[in-house]
C-alpha cells in the first residue's frame, strides 16, 4: 500500500469521524429537545391532578355586622392549600396553584338588599344580593381560572351575617 492510499484511508476515516461527531451532537440535541417536552408534559400533568379544596367559616358564634372583607378562619377542611394562616388573617385565598376553580360562598343575614361579591385582584366578579325578608341567604357559585399569586376574596355591603353552618366559603380546584 502506497503512503499516498494510506493517506487517503487516513482521511477517509477523519471525514467519518467528523460526520459521525455530528450525528451524535444532533441527535444529542433531539434527545435533550425530547426530555424537555416531556418533562413539560409531566408538569402540567401533575399540575391539573393537584388536589386543592378549602371549606371555611366566620370565626364567630353569634351573628355579626360586616362592611368589607368576610374573614372565614375557622378552616373546616383544607387540602393543597399551603398558605392558610395567611388566608385566616387576611380573608384572602392567595392561588398556590394555577387552574380551574369553582367557588362557593353563602351567607344568611337578616338585612336584606345587601350584597356579598367575590374579588379577584381587586375586581368584583360576582355581585349576589341578599333577598327581601328576615334571615334569608344569598348564595353564589362560580367557575374562574386563577393564576399562581391570584387573590381572591369575599367581600360584604353593611351585612349582618350569620354564623356556622349559615355563612361559608369553598373553593375547589376542578382542573
Amino acid at each position: 500500500m502506497t503512503e499516498h492510499a494510506r493517506s487517503q484511508d487516513f482521511l477517509a476515516l477523519y471525514n467519518m469521524t467528523i460526520t459521525s461527531h455530528r450525528s451524535v451532537i444532533e441527535i444529542d440535541k433531539q434527545i435533550g429537545s425530547r426530555i424537555d417536552d416531556l418533562e413539560r408534559k409531566i408538569n402540567d400533568t401533575l399540575e391539573k391532578n393537584e388536589t386543592v379544596a378549602l371549606l371555611a367559616y366566620p370565626p364567630f358564634n353569634g351573628n355579626t355586622h360586616i362592611n368589607g372583607v368576610v374573614k372565614f378562619s375557622d378552616i373546616a377542611f383544607s387540602v393543597g392549600v399551603n398558605n392558610i394562616s395567611a388566608f385566616k388573617i387576611s380573608g384572602k385565598f392567595i392561588c398556590e396553584k394555577r387552574g380551574v376553580y369553582l367557588v362557593f360562598v353563602s351567607t344568611a343575614s337578616s338585612i336584606a338588599e345587601k350584597n356579598i361579591r367575590v374579588v379577584l385582584n381587586g375586581n368584583h366578579i360576582s355581585y349576589t344580593l341578599v333577598s327581601n325578608g328576615h334571615w334569608l341567604t344569598g348564595t353564589t357559585a362560580i367557575s374562574i381560572q386563577l393564576r399562581i399569586k391570584d387573590k381572591l376574596w369575599i367581600e360584604a355591603d353593611n351585612l349582618v351575617v350569620a354564623p356556622r353552618p349559615y355563612t361559608f366559603f369553598s373553593i375547589v380546584k376542578v382542573q
